[in-house]
């Protein structure tokens, strides 16, 4: 299954999810995360890094990437971390909006605001965030998967 995940540049909030979702799924799943504009920059977000190292994750290489339709479309499952993101989607390519999720969808409450220009303990706070939405969501396919309800 290929699990794409989507914010705006694709610099702070997506990466973390990949790396996230990655670690904590078989490899019967290939993630991937990009942005719906194009950002230069050779890596991710300072604070993302930091939040990822004080997790104990050590494959911190990245590069930020414009989503293609080719991988829309090679998708299984796409997730919009906001709904700019989503609107985005929905209005340039239609066709895989059927594929498409919040990040949050298991719960609603849970934040997911891109975090640039937020202070440290916010910006930490929304990383948080994110891994307690991995968590659902890894509990959520492993279900789907055991119920063969497969995408």
């Amino acid at each position: 299954m290929n699990i794409l995940i989507l914010c705006k540049a694709n610099y702070c909030r997506s990466p973390v999810c990949e790396k996230m979702l990655k670690s904590k799924l078989s490899n019967d799943f290939q993630v991937q995360s990009r942005g719906i504009i194009d950002f230069f920059r050779s890596s991710m977000h300072k604070e993302s890094i930091n939040y990822l190292q004080s997790k104990g994750y050590t494959d911190l290489l990245h590069n930020p990437k414009k989503v293609s339709k080719e991988t829309l479309n090679k998708s299984n499952l796409i997730f919009s971390l906001d709904f700019e993101v989503a609107q985005f989607i929905q209005n340039n390519y239609p066709n895989v909006v059927n594929k498409m999720r919040m990040y949050n969808f298991l719960n609603h409450k849970i934040s997911t605001i891109d975090p640039i220009g937020f202070n440290r303990d916010e910006y930490i706070n929304i990383m948080d965030n994110l891994d307690l939405c991995s968590d659902l969501i890894v509990e959520w396919i492993n279900k789907e998967k055991e119920n063969n309800n497969v995408y």
